[in-house]
């Protein structure tokens, strides 16, 4: 699937973080994700020429205001510009 943003808007993609019980079993989908905050998968041509953001940068944004798309393994977040909070570097 892709997804190209339209607007003034990115998509921004936050793994689901998996925990492995002592019997081994893999449990997804807990409240330890961190609210808020994934990477930038695909940013429109509005965002880009901005050259603020940049693909692949890890984002702090608005999660309430944004669109989300569930898949098995990660999220996907369909967010206006205005919504972004910070940039994190490390």
């Amino acid at each position: 699937m892709i997804i190209k943003p339209l607007g003034n808007r990115l998509v921004i993609k936050r793994e689901k973080e998996k925990e492995e019980t002592l019997s081994g079993i893999i449990v997804t989908g807990k409240k330890t994700e961190r609210q808020g905050m994934g990477y930038v998968l695909e940013i429109s041509e509005e965002i880009r020429e901005k050259g603020l953001i940049q693909i692949g940068d890890n984002l702090i944004f608005e999660e309430d205001e944004a669109f989300k798309i569930d898949q098995a393994d990660f999220s996907l977040f369909i967010v206006d510009y205005k919504d972004i909070l910070a940039k994190v570097e490390e």
